[in-house]
């Protein structure tokens, strides 16, 4: 207690000599105003730091961007790649698709995701939007292992296509009078093709080896989320209100992929703590091992 007190002692004279000592007060007061506004811009450039990282997270993310653009008459890029969706999973009067199990159909499959895949067949396909934490871990994530793709992948497997990707930006703003109080994200969600693509991620998003191999906790928000998809919350404002981002689908029509269904797996984040086990994380998604593996074994 001696001790304690013997340390106070000097800020207790300082305090009383500033209390009794009035023309300091003022200077006091006017050196703490000029102390706030020259941090004004070291707060700033933080803010503006982290506004620029979060810019930087979805202008990678439209390198290979499918634009809203013109989904109020069904004319958007987004639109086309549901129609191609489709017609890849399910085929057509004149074509059969992926779910006949034959060779022609995935062969037709492949033929109409190729242009998605950079013809290679498999690709991830990313629903983002900004300002969103987890959107700008799947990208880190992403970029780290394009970049040291043989450290995570590795030369010993064989056949193993090169990381595609394409990406949806649901809160991506189109300048035109029909999205003025409407996002071009909602007139989206009112497509049957995009409807159809909903109902099967619903499907597979619940019968897969990642979800069968998935903690409770990750199963029930993967379940809650993917009801989004087909349903909004009647208190919500919009359809959308509910969507969450990201939702990671991987689309593979290569000779790997040996269900009924061209997306393979889906998620909403990535597991680790860190870069290095996000990436991980992802490495193992695309190969189809540990928890995307039917072999697994927690």
């Amino acid at each position: 207690m001696n001790t304690l007190k013997k340390l106070a002692t000097p800020f207790i004279v300082v305090g009383r000599w500033i209390k009794e000592t009035a023309w300091v007060q003022p200077l006091l007061i006017v050196g703490v105003i000029f102390a706030i506004i020259f941090s004004i811009p070291s707060i700033t450039s933080g803010i503006q730091g982290l506004i620029d990282s979060s810019s930087d997270d979805i202008a990678w993310y439209e390198n290979n961007q499918l634009s809203l653009d013109g989904t109020y008459d069904k004319t958007s890029n987004a639109n086309d790649f549901f129609a191609d969706f489709v017609l890849a999973q399910q085929g057509s009067n004149e074509q059969e698709g992926w779910s006949s199990e034959s060779e022609t159909g995935k062969a037709n499959a492949k033929e109409i995701m190729d242009k998605y895949s950079n013809n290679t067949g498999k690709f991830f396909l990313f629903f983002v939007q900004d300002d969103c934490s987890a959107c700008s871990d799947t990208k880190e994530a992403a970029e780290r292992l394009v970049d040291y793709w043989d450290v995570y992948i590795g030369d010993e497997v064989d056949n193993v296509p090169l990381f595609q990707y394409q990406s949806i930006i649901c809160d991506e703003e189109v300048d035109a009078d029909e999205y003025e109080d409407t996002p071009a994200f909602e007139y989206l969600l009112g497509d049957q093709n995009y409807n159809i693509f909903a109902e099967q991620c619903v499907d597979v998003g619940q019968d897969n080896n990642y979800y069968r191999n998935a903690t409770t906790s990750t199963k029930n928000t993967i379940e809650d989320n993917l009801e989004n998809l087909l349903s909004s919350d009647s208190s919500s404002s919009t359809l959308s209100s509910n969507f969450q981002t990201p939702l990671i689908v991987l689309i593979d029509t290569t000779e790997s992929n040996t269900t009924r269904n061209i997306i393979s797996t889906l998620f909403y984040s990535l597991e680790g703590d860190d870069i290095y086990a996000r990436t991980q994380f992802l490495a193992d998604c695309w190969l189809g091992q540990e928890k995307f593996s039917a072999d697994y074994r927690a």
